[in-house]
């Protein structure tokens, strides 16, 4: 038999929150940038795709100029859409501008919460940029042009020899460049074509998750605190998560190995570095 009392509390939390979402919206759309029509309570939510939604981010951008705003669930999402716009705002002004929303699927679930893209700002994400700054100054990219000058004979030469699977060609360049940037990993023996999967679905979830609507809980946060037989979502995350985490601790692990002995030195990391460089990854 169901408990009524629990029921009727239940109605009213939802009543009052879908009260709350249609006022709050109502006094965003008085004070955000011009925004497409939507519906009451949700807003623009059902008008987000979760395939490319990038095409009908640059539509909207031809009807209300490049800084609109999208109501998503309550929610403001505030959207720029030319370069002079994002260079104004996120670098001149990085200021005002350097913290992020929260991601929980893309950042806490799947990027367990180290993934800078999606952290908000803060010690944790200052510690993760010190350590990634040295990767990519212009002096550090000269140590990149080797290797990169490989890669794109590799490329050139898949190309020649099948130009039909050229898509194919292309991510497993940006896999292998990635690679063997970070763990002296090029994709040239028997594993290429999984190992290079690999990698692609990684950067595929972690795109997919992070679009704007694409999961409730980034909308709904309460919903995190929903059990896993309950949330499918979540447990799949999870499981994603621990997958990824396997591959890249593998890759880790090998370059830890052999920068603890030297017996095969690693190009793009000095041998007197040694394991000093990977307590400095302890967060």
């Amino acid at each position: 038999m169901f408990n009524r009392p629990a029921i009727l509390a239940l109605f009213v939390v939802l009543i009052s929150a879908v009260i709350f979402s249609f006022f709050r919206g109502h006094r965003l759309r008085k004070i955000m940038p011009p925004s497409p029509p939507g519906l009451p309570v949700l807003g623009n939510i059902l008008q987000l795709p979760r395939l490319n939604p990038w095409i009908q981010f640059t539509d909207w951008r031809y009807q209300y100029g490049p800084i609109y705003s999208l109501n998503v669930a309550g929610q403001a999402v505030i959207v720029l859409n030319s370069f002079d716009t994002v260079t104004d705002l996120l670098d001149r002004r990085s200021s005002i501008y350097s913290d992020r929303p929260r991601s929980i699927m893309a950042g806490e679930i799947l990027g367990g919460g180290i993934i800078l893209a999606f952290m908000g700002y803060g010690e944790r994400w200052r510690r993760l940029r010190r350590i990634a700054f040295g990767g990519f100054t212009v002096r550090a990219s000269v140590d990149y042009q080797p290797m990169q000058e490989r890669e794109s004979a590799r490329l050139v030469a898949h190309l020649l020899r099948d130009p039909m699977q050229y898509d194919d060609h292309f991510k497993r360049n940006a896999a292998s460049t990635v690679l063997t940037a970070l763990y002296d990993r090029p994709l040239v023996d028997s594993t290429i074509d999984q190992v290079a999967r690999d990698i692609n679905e990684v950067a595929k979830s972690l795109s997919n998750a992070g679009a704007v609507g694409a999961y409730l809980v980034d909308i709904f946060p309460a919903m995190l605190y929903l059990p896993e037989w309950l949330a499918r979502w979540k447990r799949e995350g999870r499981q994603l998560h621990e997958k990824y985490s396997a591959m890249l601790e593998g890759f880790l692990l090998d370059v830890q190995n052999r920068l603890v002995g030297c017996v095969q030195p690693v190009p793009l990391f000095d041998c007197s570095i040694k394991i000093s460089f990977f307590s400095r990854l302890e967060i």
